[in-house]
């Protein structure tokens, strides 16, 4: 149940960075990125709120996973399943 309201949290993070990058884009945020030199604060806000989310959930899933397991902290992205010195 952890894991799930976590993931979810993790895909709601990443829709706030889609959108930010859209909002971002935006007509309005081309003028306010003439007058002021950045983006509106919602696009801004947007994108701090997604990566934050990402981020920080995406560590708490991978601690929490790693440390049921017994393992370190850390998430292995790929894993090898050789003999050490060839075949």
């Amino acid at each position: 149940m952890n894991k799930a309201v976590s993931l979810a949290l993790f895909a709601g993070g990443i829709l706030l960075i889609i959108f930010g990058v859209s909002a971002a884009g935006s007509f309005s945020s081309d003028i306010s990125r003439f007058f002021t030199g950045a983006p509106t604060d919602k696009a801004i806000w947007m994108l701090i709120g997604g990566v934050v989310l990402s981020v920080a959930l995406h560590l708490t899933v991978v601690k929490l996973t790693c440390n049921e397991n017994g393992d370190p902290d850390i998430l292995l992205l790929a894993r090898f399943h050789t003999q050490p010195g060839g075949a």
